[in-house]
């Protein structure tokens, strides 16, 4: 018995090390990535960023140790911008989409009055930060079943405390509301009067 257990958990190491490696390379991996980083920092007025393939080497470099050794930390001694995400179980289907979106949720926390770090808004700072031109990105199963996604930036964010020169809110339509967040109230709105409905 114990050693069909062991035997389980090696093919299961190997094949998520193989699965990690091919879906890190994958276009959805790379177009999810992309897609997301690009809207978010659209909507906060400073230009797409582009992919890195060495960058996202990096990535796969960093996310197979973090998956080997079932630690969660940021690469010591990193002159690059970094984000990370681990999963839940099961995980989701679209990794980079869920990672990205967890990021960007900290924009509720991020004060555009006093622009400046802080350990609750860091990942959105960097996602957004207009001097950062590329990105790469990369996962790793681990063993249990959780999924470890590294994403590597450069020029790196959160640099130097130029907040104020590099992250942006949202611009506000005539009446000063927030465009995009109208348009999500109304969505909602509309899907909320479905189910009422039906």
């Amino acid at each position: 018995m114990q050693f069909s257990w062991a035997l389980f958990y090696i093919v299961t190491f190997i094949l998520g090390k193989a699965l990690g490696a091919e879906e890190a390379a994958s276009p959805q991996f790379k177009e999810q990535c992309l897609k997301w980083h690009n809207e978010f920092r659209k909507r906060h007025q400073v230009g797409p960023v582009a992919w890195s393939d060495e960058l996202a080497k990096g990535a796969k470099s960093w996310a197979d140790y973090l998956a080997e050794n079932k630690t969660f930390e940021h690469a010591p001694n990193l002159q690059l911008g970094e984000n990370l995400y681990q999963s839940g179980k099961p995980p989701p289907k679209e990794l980079c989409t869920e990672a990205t979106k967890l990021f960007y949720g900290e924009v509720k926390n991020y004060d555009f009055d006093k622009p400046g770090f802080s350990a609750n808004t860091g990942h959105f700072t960097q996602l957004v930060w207009k001097k950062t031109k590329e990105m790469g990105a990369a996962f790793a199963i681990r063993t249990d079943g959780f999924v470890v996604v590294v994403v590597r930036y450069s020029p790196p964010g959160n640099f130097n405390n130029g907040y104020k020169e590099n992250v942006f809110p949202e611009p506000k339509d005539s009446a000063g509301i927030k465009q995009t967040r109208s348009s999500l109230v109304f969505v909602s709105f509309a899907v909320v009067a479905l189910n009422v409905f039906f």
